[in-house]
């Protein structure tokens, strides 16, 4: 049976396969840090000083920017990856790339991240049920998700410390 007919409505039968023409996909996580040196992740505050230092003091007041922290099984971080920048009430996040990364990464865990340019740091609705729809893809797919955390220049709000994970 045919996947695909092109545009005869012909299939691929008697179709010629050159295997030298078929790439082979390699997919490598290079980390610049040796594990050991990396910092383990045991609490909220903890995550919030790194996201701190994470966040451009100079446009988190601008727009918003979404970023994840990888961690393996011991809660180290594998690293830290901006997934998306937005406009100033909202930001996209693409599954494929959040989840791709997190793959490609090997890690067991996450924590989420977005910056709120205002002071306030309450969860909108779209970012609760955003982040029970990752949650749900994660289990899936055997990651953990740890936090969501908001961040201002001010303020922070964590969901787990909210019970909304």
């Amino acid at each position: 049976m045919d996947y695909f007919k092109n545009k005869t409505g012909e299939g691929s039968e008697g179709q010629d396969l050159n295997f030298d023409f078929i790439p082979e996909i390699k997919i490598v996580y290079v980390p610049n840090i040796e594990l050991s040196k990396r910092p383990r992740i045991y609490s909220s505050e903890q995550v919030v000083k790194i996201l701190e230092n994470k966040y451009d003091p100079q446009t988190i007041q601008l727009f918003e920017s979404f970023k994840v922290i990888l961690l393996n099984p011991s809660n180290r971080i594998l690293g830290i990856y901006s997934v998306s920048q937005g406009a100033i009430e909202t930001v996209a996040v693409k599954p494929r790339l959040l989840f791709g990364t997190a793959l490609k990464a090997g890690a067991t865990s996450m924590i989420l991240s977005h910056s709120h340019p205002t002071e306030e740091v309450y969860p909108s609705p779209n970012d609760i049920k955003s982040t029970k729809a990752i949650k749900a893809t994660a289990r899936l797919l055997g990651i953990t998700l740890i936090d969501h955390i908001i961040i201002s220049a001010e303020a922070h709000f964590s969901f787990r410390e909210n019970n909304l994970i």
